[in-house]
């Protein structure tokens, strides 16, 4: 089972025990979370707490290949979050083609995060991200976009979301387009300033009711018995008041 959940950045599935989830936690740990299709936990890596500030973008890019213990990387901001790998069984996940996808909330819209949300992108195989890692810019010291991951690299993912303004749901991926909810995101401009004008999701202290994500219903061409996934977002947390809830850039 994961710690205690704070806010999802993304999750795949539509109950509790969510195939796939990747989880802030009050203590500011970043942990991805995973299942078989028989709600068996296979993946539990926490990292240390205090990976997530209020207020602080963080490019998150995690890979793993259950079957080699040598496979696995959880990077914020280009660097290794060394996490700790409490459970990594050589199993697969459980990603069915009939569940939900969800970008800024947990399964069945549950937990969403709190903060701004850039890109999104996901595919059902393994990146060696320690070796050469296609999502960060060493030298720039920023992360790319997933249109210039795709063009660099020549792979079309399952999903790469720019989520730009009125067209978040665009996937540029194989996967098909995700559901807006609550849009259009206005001003959004994904992940191209790191997250300085990217959508807000999440609630307010006096709204707590989630009604701002991206979802879909059915990814196209999801492997239900992969043992290897890469995860790649850009997010900037919010301040501890909760005071915008606006899937938007309010600025």
């Amino acid at each position: 089972r994961p710690e205690v959940v704070s806010d999802y950045l993304c999750a795949f599935g539509i109950t509790e025990v969510s195939k796939l989830g990747v989880i802030t936690a009050a203590d500011g740990k970043l942990q991805v979370v995973g299942y078989t299709a028989g709600a068996s936990l296979i993946l539990s890596a926490p990292t240390a707490a205090g990976t997530f500030e209020f207020g602080r973008n963080a490019h998150v890019s995690i890979s793993m290949d259950m079957s080699d213990t040598n496979k696995r990387h959880i990077f914020i901001n280009g660097l290794d979050a060394n996490p700790t790998y409490l459970t990594y069984a050589n199993n697969t996940f459980g990603m069915d083609a009939w569940d939900t996808m969800y970008a800024g909330a947990g399964p069945n819209t549950s937990n969403g995060w709190q903060g701004e949300l850039g890109e999104f992108y996901f595919d059902d195989v393994y990146t060696d991200l320690a070796t050469d890692n296609p999502f960060w810019d060493a030298d720039l010291g920023r992360p790319n976009s997933v249109r210039k991951v795709i063009d660099d690299t020549g792979v079309t993912p399952l999903v790469a979301l720019p989520i730009i303004g009125t067209d978040a749901g665009n996937n540029l991926g194989s996967g098909g387009d995700f559901t807006v909810n609550s849009g259009p995101y206005t001003g959004a401009r994904g992940g191209s300033e790191f997250s300085a004008r990217s959508a807000w999701t999440g609630l307010t202290a006096s709204s707590p009711t989630l009604t701002n994500y991206l979802s879909n219903a059915g990814l196209t061409g999801a492997s239900s018995s992969t043992t290897a996934l890469t995860i790649i977002m850009a997010v900037k947390s919010r301040d501890a008041t909760l005071d915008n809830n606006k899937f938007q850039h309010p600025r």
